[in-house]
């Protein structure tokens, strides 16, 4: 009895005031989630062009977020997400797009513009803290994940990244919850070159 009241004093104590400074900004701070791309292209004839990118953390992430933390549980998601973070795209962008200044990307972002190809990561490993880059033995708050796409994939002229999770299918454009976007000048991917892709997430 005691809890119900000492519960209903709260309620009302908010009801009356407001949320507090301190409860409303901790409300409306972003995550920490952090993501950077770091991207080489590698022709045929040896020569490399790297990019390196800030990409932003979309709101749905938090729909995968808390799916994951339920893991099942919940009787309206008995089964939870597929996967956590797992496959890449790369889009094409908007037509009419200005190619070298495409459109910044937006926290409402939902899915590509105009999906050209996805992959799953083919490695993950945790990363460690003290700025190296290098390879965690134990787990840590950053992880990369690296995929490669070959010659004859991703072909075109290249303008957005997004990463997927939860029911995201490779072979489905657009499938499962998109986590982050980025949109970038346009990278040209020829049918002889290949492109080294690492995205790495701070938690």
């Amino acid at each position: 009895m005691r809890i119900k009241e000492n519960l209903q004093k709260m309620k009302e104590k908010v009801s009356k005031l407001g949320m507090n400074t301190l409860y409303k900004e901790n409300l409306d701070s972003k995550n920490r989630l952090k993501g950077e791309f770091f991207i080489t292209l590698n022709h045929k004839d040896g020569r490399e062009e790297k990019y390196y990118y800030k990409n932003i953390i979309v709101d749905s992430s938090s729909l995968l977020i808390a799916r994951l933390l339920a893991d099942g549980q919940a009787a309206v998601d008995p089964v939870g997400p597929a996967h956590g973070l797992w496959v890449l795209a790369v889009g094409t962008g908007g037509i009419g797009w200005d190619k070298q200044n495409p459109p910044a990307p937006t926290i409402t972002q939902t899915q590509l513009v105009s999906e050209l190809a996805r992959k799953r990561f083919a490695q993950v490993y945790y990363v460690q803290t003290n700025g190296s880059g290098l390879p965690s033995s134990i787990p840590t708050n950053i992880i990369d994940l690296q995929t490669v796409m070959n010659e004859s994939e991703s072909v075109g002229p290249l303008v957005e990244f997004g990463l997927f999770g939860g029911d995201a299918d490779v072979a489905i454009a657009n499938s499962g919850t998109l986590i982050n976007y980025l949109t970038y000048p346009v990278i040209n991917k020829p049918n002889n070159a290949t492109m080294s892709i690492i995205f790495r997430l701070t938690c």
